[in-house]
């Protein structure tokens, strides 16, 4: 477990523009790719760019890039990210990816502020989740193709509860803009599988 730090005034650079496989795979504050558990950790006046345009540049989070679930632990709470987030694929204010492997990785009651963005599936908590994601709320400014306020993409099994958004969402492509979710991708297993949008709330109507 991690608890009761702080980061601020970070500065993550990754990646380089002219290499074609890109790099900046799993890029996140406190942890790139992690299965512990983070309580009460704060990002602040932080920036993460990624420069790299290959395949290899995705998964960025203002905490963690990928979360990976286990046995009590996989998850994020209390915590909160404020800064500035420039990355590709599966971008989060949070958390860039949030997995499940029998169990599920979960972000709870956390809170994303100042300007989220990528190419696409970007999220003001969680650029992609196939986990739980609970009483978050989202300030920040999302911008991306496939993006929400919440969310950019949930994949099958993935619960998003009692969220709010009132940050700005501004979407490019045809793949999705919502004030929560940007796009709701539910049968990558299997055709009886679900997702699911519970008690959740956009108050701004600026989504573009």
């Amino acid at each position: 477990t991690i608890k009761n730090i702080t980061f601020d005034g970070a500065k993550i650079v990754v990646g380089k523009a002219d290499d074609v496989i890109g790099g900046g795979k799993y890029v996140g504050v406190i942890s790139g790719a992690s299965r512990a558990n983070f309580e009460n950790c704060h990002v602040t006046g932080s920036t993460l760019k990624c420069l790299g345009l290959g395949s290899a540049s995705h998964t960025m989070g203002g905490l963690v890039g990928a979360l990976t679930p286990g046995s009590g632990f996989g998850k994020i709470t209390n915590s909160r990210f404020n800064g500035t987030i420039d990355g590709r694929s599966r971008v989060g204010g949070i958390v860039g990816e949030l997995q499940s492997f029998t169990y599920f990785a979960s972000v709870t009651n956390c809170i994303a502020e100042g300007t989220i963005e990528g190419n696409d599936l970007v999220g003001g908590i969680a650029g992609w989740s196939k986990g739980y994601i609970e009483v978050c709320t989202n300030n920040a400014t999302v911008k991306g193709e496939a993006s929400g306020g919440i969310v950019g993409q949930m994949a099958a099994y993935a619960c998003t509860i009692g969220c709010t958004n009132e940050g700005e969402i501004v979407g490019s492509g045809d793949d999705g803009t919502g004030g929560i979710v940007g796009l709701i991708k539910a049968d990558d297993v299997g055709n009886d599988t679900k997702t699911y949008v519970i008690a959740c709330r956009n108050l701004t109507d600026k989504v573009t």
